[in-house]
């Protein structure tokens, strides 16, 4: 009846009921059981649904690196598919990457972003200048020697 849920909503609202609560659940899951059912469901969910997480999470990660890949193409390529700033490579998402313009050392992130936790630190820090889109080819040219092979004098 809507009165009786009425005096339960009110009742579940009262600052001691809260606290009796919050402190029965402190105690129950810190019991050994508990918290081995607990563990052990987990692990079960995860081998259960562990491909179709691993799709999910690859597929919202290729997203990311599409979309920051597109807006520093387009800043500095005027490009609106992504494409290595250097040679222009656009065939595959998979051969770009992010690449520092300077030195890393300059740069306002820490150490320890890599990969798609660098996409998602740019995206959510709104896209910060001092970055470009390279090839694979372009980027470790310019790691090994300092200077890009198609922005070498030919001799």
């Amino acid at each position: 009846r809507p009165e009786v849920k009425a005096r339960r909503k009110e009742r579940s609202q009262l600052p001691e009921v809260k606290a009796g609560r919050k402190e029965y659940a402190k105690k129950h899951y810190q019991l050994p059981e508990v918290k081995a059912s607990k563990r052990q469901y987990q692990k079960n969910y995860v081998k259960k649904h562990r491909l179709e997480l691993n799709k999910k999470t690859s597929e919202r990660n290729l997203k990311v690196k599409h979309e920051v890949l597109s807006h520093y193409s387009k800043k500095l390529s005027n490009s609106d598919v992504p494409c290595c700033n250097c040679c222009g490579e656009h065939e595959f998402l998979i051969f770009l990457s992010i690449d520092h313009i300077t030195d890393r050392k300059n740069v306002t992130h820490g150490k320890g972003y890599w990969g798609s936790q660098m996409y998602r630190y740019l995206r959510r820090n709104g896209y910060p200048p001092g970055y470009q889109v390279l090839c694979i080819n372009c980027n470790s040219a310019k790691s090994d020697s300092g200077i890009c092979p198609h922005k070498r004098s030919s001799r």
